[in-house]
């Protein structure tokens, strides 16, 4: 990777993708969309996603979506399985 400063430019660009993503997980997302938050080619974006956080933006996106539809199963007894996984993006 680059010098200090490059290395937290992409750490704040990356987390910015990362904070987008837990604010719209019930929205259509796709790697052109998170690539342009953080300012990136969609190559080079998806390459240091993978390599930042060790999975790849739809597995991530993925594990979030989730974590936080069973969380709301575990807590939620009014809703139905279609309407949490509706509500987290699936």
């Amino acid at each position: 990777m680059a010098d200090l400063s490059s290395q937290s430019e992409y750490i704040y660009r990356i987390n910015s993708v990362i904070d987008f993503i837990d604010e719209h997980l019930e929205e259509r997302i796709n790697l052109e969309k998170l690539a342009e938050i953080a300012c990136f080619s969609q190559f080079h974006f998806h390459r240091l996603f993978c390599s930042m956080l060790n999975e790849t933006p739809l597995d991530y996106l993925n594990r979030v979506r989730l974590t936080k539809a069973a969380n709301m199963l575990i807590a939620s007894y009014d809703k139905s399985i279609t309407q949490i996984a509706l509500s987290v993006g699936f």
